[in-house]
């Protein structure tokens, strides 16, 4: 929030810290521990030690200075470097990974840190000057030009190479450095302010006690010195709060105010208020039925195939053997996609005028309040087929547990009014007989029952048993294959609902996405007008 952007700026200005963080910045082997070391006149770092492989942040201070809270600890480099050279007393150096790596988190550990800089040492060479990463990484300072110090080191491999014209040589190398700041970067420095110098050879003269003849390595030292004086590190960071206030002015009126975007936006969410009915309207029109008839069939028939063998001999045959049939057994075989693709084609018009609202809004936002993820919503529609196995096994699973001795309960009560049938005739021609008589012996009545009863076994009789039977078992399938097939087409058209209402979400999560994008934007810009003091949004 820009709000608290300018809440972070006040604050800083309230309370401006008396030490100064200065940063080095530089390509893989330009001289940045080596100038560390003349800096400080001791080797307190070794030269090439971790480089160019360090990810890390290096951190050299004075014993008795303490890190300002407002630098991230998450990069630095453990442990700090500590010194105890007076002249670096107040001043924190930061030595930053090469902006050059191939590493893409180097440039995000500079992007962290460059807004708690104070101070701000950019060192090439003769070679790493021409880079271009440098200016790119350099359009995102937020330090003032004047805290910017531009270092040309290892003028001795000029003055090796050039022996006769090394200073001027250095010099048409530092006025096309002062060319490529202001043409790549919008730094505009002057060339005096400018520095060439050999950091090996200061810290061999340093080292020796021996006074520094190496180019301009005394006006880079007297240049940091001067920020010992509280009134200049105060200078130093009023000037980069002031260029911090400056950009989020220009921001606030060249982004947040102005009143073609705010229109742009405007005009955007009455687009989606009208699309939001078009979809709906859309929706209505499609039937949520995605299979078809012949595609239910086989459904059913592939289902009931392979859950047959939990309903118990003889129900278990003949369902498979219905779901066998010579026009089921066509259906079964035919091949279906029901993917996402199936989804995208069942609801192509929809998906089509939600995919061109997509397009508008990346457009018409693109550089208002950008929409993310606009692009991917195909990847959030659901597999039918998955939809499809999960409903169906959940209808299924749903139904009262069926013991496999229930479904031969008819076909029992069938079988025992046969008997009794067969059996009742001889019985009570048996039972009347012992009625009249005296002096019948147990033998002779069940001898006289069995005849009977043998007598009452006709070819009719069997034929009309065994018939009877079957449709007893016929009338049990039915009644299982009807019971089984409501759920799984109850199965299907709620898996088909599911889906209806997954692909609706997936048109109305972007419209409100978009529409809760918007209302930030407008809070912000709001909050910006307020900011700036006005009433009413500003046309700039």
């Amino acid at each position: 929030m820009m709000r608290r952007e300018w809440e972070v700026i006040t604050a800083a200005e309230r309370d401006l810290d008396d030490r100064l963080a200065v940063g080095l910045i530089g390509g893989t082997g330009v001289g940045k521990s080596t100038l560390i070391n003349a800096l400080a006149g001791a080797e307190i770092s070794r030269s090439g030690d971790r480089r160019p492989t360090t990810h890390r942040v290096i951190v050299y201070r004075h014993r008795s200075t303490k890190l300002p809270e407002s630098i991230p600890r998450g990069d630095l480099s453990e442990p700090e470097v500590l010194h105890e050279t007076r002249a670096l007393e107040r001043v924190i150096l930061l030595d930053f990974p090469d902006f050059d790596s191939v590493e893409a988190s180097h440039h995000e550990i500079l992007g962290r840190h460059f807004p708690h800089l104070d101070v701000l040492i950019v060192l090439v060479d003769d070679v790493k000057y021409a880079d271009l990463r440098l200016y790119a990484l350099l359009r995102k300072l937020p330090q003032a030009p004047e805290n910017l110090h531009g270092v040309l080191n290892k003028i001795d491999r000029l003055e090796a190479r050039y022996p006769a014209r090394s200073k001027q040589v250095a010099g048409e190398i530092l006025d096309d450095f002062a060319a490529k700041l202001e043409a790549h970067a919008g730094l505009k420095l002057a060339r005096g302010e400018l520095l060439a110098l050999s950091a090996r050879n200061a810290l061999l003269h340093r080292s020796k006690g021996e006074a520094c003849d190496s180019g301009d390595f005394d006006r880079l030292v007297a240049g940091l010195e001067e920020y010992r004086a509280e009134k200049r590190r105060r200078a130093a960071k009023e000037l980069n709060l002031e260029v911090r206030k400056l950009a989020l002015f220009s921001k606030l009126r060249t982004v947040g105010l102005e009143q073609k975007k705010a229109e742009r936006v405007d005009h955007s969410a009455l687009e989606i208020h009208r699309r939001r009915t078009e979809f709906e309207r859309l929706l209505s029109e499609i039937s949520p039925a995605i299979l078809s008839r012949r595609e239910r069939n086989r459904l059913v028939s592939s289902k009931l195939g392979r859950t047959a063998s939990k309903l118990g001999f003889p129900v278990d045959l003949l369902v498979t053997a219905a779901g066998h049939l010579p026009w089921r057994r066509a259906v079964g075989e035919e091949s279906v996609e029901l993917g996402a693709l199936r989804v995208r084609q069942h609801y192509k018009p929809y998906l089509d005028s939600l995919k061109n609202l997509r397009r508008e809004l990346s457009m018409d936002l693109a550089e208002v309040a950008p929409v993310a993820g606009l692009d991917s919503f195909e990847d959030s529609l659901p597999d039918v087929g998955m939809e499809l196995e999960r409903c169906v096994s959940d209808r299924l699973d749903r139904l009262p547990a069926r013991s496999r001795l229930r479904n031969h309960s008819l076909a029992a009560g069938v079988t025992l009014f046969w008997i009794w049938t067969v059996v009742h005739p001889g019985v009570d021609a048996t039972l009347r007989r012992l009625a009249g008589e005296t002096g019948s012996t147990w033998g002779s009545v069940i001898r006289e029952l069995f005849l009977a009863v043998l007598s009452s076994l006709s070819p009719l009789s069997m034929v009309s048993f065994i018939v009877s039977l079957g449709v007893a078992y016929a009338i049990t399938t039915v009644l299982v294959w009807a019971r089984r097939v409501q759920a799984i087409e109850a199965g299907v058209t709620e898996a088909e609902e599911l889906v209806r209402d997954r692909v609706r979400s997936v048109g109305f999560r972007t419209l409100d996405v978009a529409l809760s994008v918007i209302s930030r934007w407008r809070g912000e810009r709001a909050e910006l007008a307020s900011l700036v003091g006005e009433e009413k949004p500003v046309t700039p």
